[in-house]
């Protein structure tokens, strides 16, 4: 019974451990997340490099737009890349950027439509200027079309992923975004997590004292991150992780507030613990000693 009782809170600690870490990690996507770092975003980062830290269908949207471009005679592919990630193509996908960030926020429930994709993507074909290439405005029209062809399909792919990161809400909570809701599911998964965690150990005070290790280990290199030494953490992901991690080069007070709330709430969970674990330790000594008598 003791042997199940130990592999049990094992468990449970990591299930809490895994809780109060998606907890922090949604906090810094809320922050990472919006329009405010897009400008950032694209001067770190090419459209190229965004596309491949994706998946295949996004590459192959790229492979599309530079073959439309090469297509043209006089045009070779370091040409072609150097257009496509300019600045008139930047501006396109910086456009594109911030109506899906609200779309995902749930702050518009409009999509950006294909007519309004088509106007940014032939005014920015109107300004290509290719040396010892000349466009005729019927040619411009050509090239818009097919770069319009592959542009949509990928923003359109990213429309529907953005509708299933909509759809997941929890009780009737369908009016805030994503991250609300996450944070709600990881609060509740932590509760119920620590009164699991009383029950099997029979002791608060050693449920409490897990709990406050944990959430202090869990919250201190977010609380890096918000002060802005992010640079700090010993940690590497895929490259998408590196794209978000960017964000937080400088002090973000979100982040800061929510890993010191974490800290501060784990001192507390130590110092209660062990309180109540020498006065468990203490009652089952006089227990004992009665016993005895």
């Amino acid at each position: 019974m003791k042997t199940v009782r130990i592999i049990s809170g094992i468990l449970l600690s990591l299930m809490l451990l895994f809780s109060e870490t998606v907890g922090q990690i949604v906090n810094v996507l809320d922050e990472g997340i919006r329009i405010k770092n897009v400008n950032e975003l694209f001067n770190d980062f090419s459209f190229e490099e965004l596309v491949n830290f994706s998946n295949k269908q996004d590459t192959q949207a790229y492979d599309s737009l530079i073959q439309t471009l090469t297509s043209i005679e006089g045009v070779e592919e370091s040409t072609a890349e150097e257009i496509i990630n300019g600045e008139a193509f930047t501006n396109i996908y910086k456009d594109v950027t911030i109506q899906l960030i609200k779309y995902l926020r749930k702050d518009s429930d409009n999509k950006q439509t294909q007519d309004e994709v088509r106007a940014l993507v032939s005014n920015a074909v109107s300004n290509i200027q290719i040396e010892n290439v000349e466009l005729s405005d019927e040619k411009k029209a050509e090239i818009s079309d097919s770069i319009m062809n592959g542009l949509w399909s990928f923003i359109d792919s990213l429309y529907v992923k953005g509708d299933k990161v909509r759809a997941f809400y929890v009780f009737n909570f369908d009016n805030h975004n994503v991250f609300f809701n996450v944070r709600i599911v990881s609060v509740i998964a932590c509760v119920v997590i620590i009164i699991l965690l009383c029950i099997v150990l029979w002791s608060i005070g050693k449920s409490f004292l897990i709990t406050g290790l944990i959430s202090v280990v869990v919250s201190v290199p977010f609380v890096l991150i918000g002060i802005g030494k992010e640079a700090m953490i010993p940690i590497k992901g895929n490259a998408m992780f590196e794209v978000v991690r960017g964000f937080f080069k400088g002090f973000s007070l979100p982040i800061l507030l929510y890993s010191i709330i974490g800290v501060i709430l784990g001192i507390i969970a130590i110092i209660v613990g062990i309180s109540a674990w020498l006065g468990e330790k203490e009652r089952k000594d006089m227990k004992e000693s009665k016993q005895i008598e």
